[in-house]
């Protein structure tokens, strides 16, 4: 199996993954494990240190299979590039210190805390943008 792959796997993981749990504590286990192989993977990536990919793919594998519920969800294809309102995506990414398509790949976790207005307003957000977030697909 190639690095690809795994890169595309971790890619539809990472937005499905509030599909597979409901606990609130077990998706930011997900999450933070994500995260963690997201370092690796970056690290595989700008240093070229293929050596590490052992650890990216055991950290996410990992990661993903923890306290898994009993159902199965559904995964549907990772959409990186949506048709967003760039002036969202622009203040998200800004308050994220990343690119707007960078912004892009965040935009299904920022989605869940669009009724937050603390949040919405740390963002930079006002009514038409939290409009907006809650109405992404």
């Amino acid at each position: 199996s190639s690095y690809n792959e795994f890169d595309e796997l971790f890619f539809w993981v990472c937005e499905n993954i509030q599909k597979e749990y409901r606990n609130i504590e077990d998706l930011s286990n997900a999450y933070d494990y994500l995260s963690k192989a997201d370092v690796f993977r970056s690290r595989i990536i700008r240093r070229q240190s293929w050596s590490l990919q052992k650890y990216f793919i055991d950290i996410f594998v990992y990661g993903i299979s923890v306290k898994r519920r009993i159902s199965i969800a559904t995964y549907a294809p990772p959409q990186r590039l949506r048709k967003m309102d760039k002036n969202l995506l622009e203040k998200v990414g800004r308050s994220l210190h990343v690119s707007r398509r960078e912004a892009a790949r965040y935009m299904n976790i920022v989605k869940n805390f669009a009724d937050d207005e603390e949040f919405c307003r740390a963002l930079g957000l006002d009514d038409n943008d939290t409009e907006a977030l809650r109405n992404i697909e």
